[in-house]
């Protein structure tokens, strides 16, 4: 019994000390990469480790549903399958991210972009910026959305869409702040029919909250996948079984827009696109481009409002600008010479 029981013990055995190497890992990244921004003074900037909150959702799917990795999915609830479907899923990307930067998902001999694109001075008008991604994209090199991570590491959540509030606390905090918004200070920066420039979402909450004391910063909502998965996710979260939204939808102004769907700009490739390739302009442009360029706006509404805006160092929008270049080169880089 014993020897025909060894060959099953060693498999946890490796599958257990694969797991704790890959947590070490992920520790040991996010304590080495304390960085100097060159846009501060005198102020130590910190990248957090979002992979580290996405295992611990995983090992809490896990642990709920899959103790021993063999658990068939018609024993669990139809409800709760895709849970632990993507909890699967992501386990094993995980795993195989082990030669991987866990902050810019590029690989660590010669590629990292971390040190390029530290940390920003983050703006007062923005609470919160919540970033809610299809599974398949954590980890992937090519995906820009990770830049608003390694820009805003304070004051973003990576939220896994597909895995309730019950399993990730950042799925509970966009939860309550939905609930607790009154449609005021939340939006959802998504091109749909309803969505409006965001111009026209602040001065219409300046006319309603005129005689209020403060105005709260803004929560901005993220959704970063294919156009398809994020319609998906949209409709999932954000609207209403009536398709009516449950948060104000908002998006560029048509003259940003337009300047972003050109493929060249002053004779160079326009540095807001994406690499994936799309036979549509809009879709050209990245995640990371379209929030920078929607954080400008943000600022500059700023100066008409009665909060505070520190005019000493560069806005947060213009500090990120060759983020996505550097991200796009390292990944080229890697990708033609790969370790």
């Amino acid at each position: 019994f014993i020897h025909r029981s060894f060959p099953l013990a060693k498999y946890f055995i490796i599958m257990w000390l694969s797991r704790l190497a890959f947590v070490v890992l992920l520790f040991q990244a996010s304590e080495v990469l304390t960085l100097q921004s060159p846009v501060t003074t005198n102020r130590r900037v910190r990248h957090h480790n979002f992979l580290l909150e996405v295992d611990e959702t995983v090992q809490r799917v896990l642990a709920a549903y899959d103790n021993n990795g063999d658990t068939p999915l018609s024993d669990v609830p139809e409800c709760d399958r895709q849970e632990l479907v993507i909890a699967r899923a992501l386990q094993t990307h995980l795993q195989d991210m082990e030669h991987k930067c866990p902050i810019c998902w590029l690989q660590h001999n010669n590629y990292c972009c971390c040190a390029d694109c530290p940390p920003v001075n983050e703006d007062p008008v923005l609470d919160r910026l919540f970033l809610v991604m299809h599974h398949r994209e954590i980890g992937m090199g090519v995906d820009t959305a990770k830049l608003l991570l390694m820009s805003h590491p304070t004051r973003c959540r990576l939220v896994v869409a597909g895995i309730g509030s019950k399993y990730q606390s950042s799925m509970r905090e966009l939860e309550d702040v939905i609930a607790n918004s009154n449609n005021r200070n939340c939006l959802v920066l998504f091109p749909d029919e309803a969505s409006r420039p965001f111009h026209e979402i602040a001065n219409e909450r300046k006319e309603a909250t005129r005689d209020l004391p403060n105005h709260d910063g803004w929560n901005l909502i993220v959704i970063d996948g294919t156009w398809q998965q994020a319609r998906r996710i949209k409709k999932r979260y954000f609207e209403e079984e009536s398709s009516r939204p449950i948060v104000q939808t908002t998006r560029l102004s048509d003259k940003t827009l337009s300047k972003l769907e050109r493929d060249m700009i002053d004779g160079e490739l326009n540095p807001g696109h994406q690499l994936r390739k799309h036979s549509s302009s809009s879709r050209k442009v990245g995640t990371f481009e379209a929030v920078r360029l929607f954080l400008g706006d943000l600022q500059a509404e700023a100066a008409h409002d009665t909060m505070e805006v520190n005019n000493d160092t560069p806005p947060s929008w213009i500090q990120m600008e060759k983020y996505q270049q550097i991200a796009n080169n390292a990944l080229q880089a890697q990708n033609e010479f790969p370790c």
